[in-house]
């Protein structure tokens, strides 16, 4: 039996986290897509890159792909049993609608192959990047805007890294070209939205997965829109350790067309980001967008998360 939209994604929800709790923006500074001047006085800046990594291939086929059919993603019920399981599931790459109708709910799922990596390294990475936009900007530099914390423990000293994000909220800001039109935006009349979800982070357990099961780790997020009420999104990152560095496993689970402070971004630089595409999408469903966006940030950053971790790990 497939997903339904009505399904639950959990208890708690992001309300508590992050009703009124976004720290407010400094209004002089602007939000911009890609880095700046100043931005380069930082001490990573000799991992910024103009542009992102094009995806693995499974993402490119999945991504051209027609859409998985409802009767075959798995129920979000399952989801803790899916990925406890050795070995893979039917389909690690892939997109579509839970009931046949995508404004009715959505799932996505993405394999992400990253040698030389470790699920170490992962929960370091979710405990410090969204302490600061400049940061969260390493892993998509196309599309990442803006990011801040509830709570800001990325250095608070006597913390396990797990310990920096789970209960914590992060605040973000995400461009996405918008292909809904079914139109070609590869011109000056390219469109585009900016997403802003709050994302509570929550122990894999509360989701019935046991870490034990696996050699890895896992990353659970509620999304929903930043200082409201509702749970919009459940997301896991499974991270497993193979012969070679690890893998990741994404999961999304989406239960109606996401309204999360959308806002019109402006067309001249959604037309610029979408001419380095590495997909030729517009058409595509909704649900390409999380995908392809999913493959894109998780290969661009594996490719120096392990210099990265070595240089700004705490010691």
């Amino acid at each position: 039996m497939a997903a339904t939209a009505s399904m639950s994604l959990g208890s708690g929800t992001v309300a508590a986290s992050t009703a009124g709790s976004r720290p407010v923006p400094n209004p002089v500074a602007p939000v911009y897509l890609g880095y700046r001047r100043a931005d380069y006085n930082l001490p990573y800046a000799k991992f910024f890159t103009e542009t992102v990594s094009p995806v693995q291939q499974q993402i490119r086929d999945a991504v051209a792909a027609p859409p998985t059919p409802s009767a075959d993603i798995p129920p979000l019920a399952d989801l803790a049993t899916e990925l406890s399981a050795p070995g893979y599931s039917k389909i690690e790459n892939g997109y579509g609608s839970l009931t046949g109708d995508p404004a009715q709910g959505t799932w996505t799922a993405a394999l992400t192959k990253m040698p030389g990596v470790t699920p170490e390294m992962w929960d370091w990475w979710f405990g410090w990047h969204s302490a600061d936009t400049a940061r969260y900007k390493l892993w998509h530099p196309e599309a990442h805007l803006h990011a801040s914390l509830r709570d800001d423990l990325a250095d608070e000293p006597g913390l396990t890294d797990k310990e920096r994000y789970i209960g914590n909220v992060s605040y973000v800001d995400e461009y996405l070209p918008d292909y809904r039109g079914g139109r070609d935006y590869h011109g000056d009349g390219a469109a585009g939205v900016i997403v802003t979800p709050g994302i509570s982070f929550v122990d894999p357990a509360e989701i019935g997965l046991d870490l034990s099961k696996f050699d890895g780790t896992a990353i659970v997020g509620r999304g929903g829109p930043q200082g409201g009420t509702d749970v919009q999104t459940l997301f896991v990152h499974q991270v497993r350790r193979v012969r070679d560095g690890c893998e990741m496993r994404s999961r999304f689970y989406v239960n109606a067309a996401p309204i999360v402070g959308y806002r019109p971004a402006r067309p001249q630089a959604a037309s610029d980001q979408v001419k380095r595409s590495v997909l030729p999408v517009a058409g595509r469903p909704p649900a390409t967008l999380n995908l392809l966006h999913t493959g894109q940030e998780m290969n661009h950053l594996a490719k120096f998360l392990p210099a990265l971790y070595r240089e700004f790990r705490r010691r």
